[in-house]
């Protein structure tokens, strides 16, 4: 068997954070976006004419709803990759989390 070969090794490793994000790189980085719109109109007419009285009536009513989210979601960035990304986007907050 020559030097420049590799033997394999069963034995269990186990890396560091700092090490996994070297072997993993990267960040996951997810944009979701969603709009709702809705329209409602309403419209009553009433008049009535009859000897010596008048009487006329009139509703309308309107009602419009327009809402959007745009939500950017990143995980599994390095303090370096979230410095980086916000300059891209502006002010990032980081949450601490473990599952």
């Amino acid at each position: 068997m020559s030097d420049d070969e590799i033997t394999p090794n069963d034995e269990a490793i186990e890396l560091s954070d700092e090490e996994l994000d070297d072997v993993a790189g990267g960040f996951n980085l997810q944009f979701t976006s969603a709009r709702f719109h809705k329209s409602t109109r309403g419209f009553s007419q009433q008049t009535s004419r009859r000897r010596g009285h008048h009487s006329t009536r009139a509703t309308f009513h309107t009602e419009t709803i327009d809402s959007s989210l745009f939500q950017l979601t990143i995980t599994d960035a390095t303090t370096e990759d979230l410095k980086v990304l916000g300059e891209l986007f502006g002010d990032i907050s980081a949450l601490d989390g473990s599952a």
